[in-house]
């Protein structure tokens, strides 16, 4: 027993709707994906600025402590104040 013609049509237009939602989903994940990506790395350069600073501020109190030359580059070379 065949579909109707009428029935046919229904289904196959049915179909295409799905078949363009599950494109329009698939075009909005790679969306968020390439921004969860974007988010990520800013999150991980803030991160990373943020340990840099810290082992700094670390290091310069740990010579004050010690009474050695700050931590800044060039402190403590000779040559460091000649320009």
């Amino acid at each position: 027993m065949m579909a109707a013609p009428d029935s046919q049509r229904h289904v196959d237009q049915r179909i295409e709707a799905v078949s363009e939602a599950l494109c329009a989903l698939r075009d909005a994940l790679s969306a968020l994906s390439l921004a969860l990506k974007d988010w990520q790395f800013e999150v991980d350069h803030e991160r990373h600025a943020l340990v840099e600073s810290a082992v700094h501020d670390l290091l310069v109190r740990i010579a004050s402590e010690h009474g050695q030359p700050s931590a800044r580059p060039g402190a403590g070379r000779p040559d460091a104040g000649k320009a």
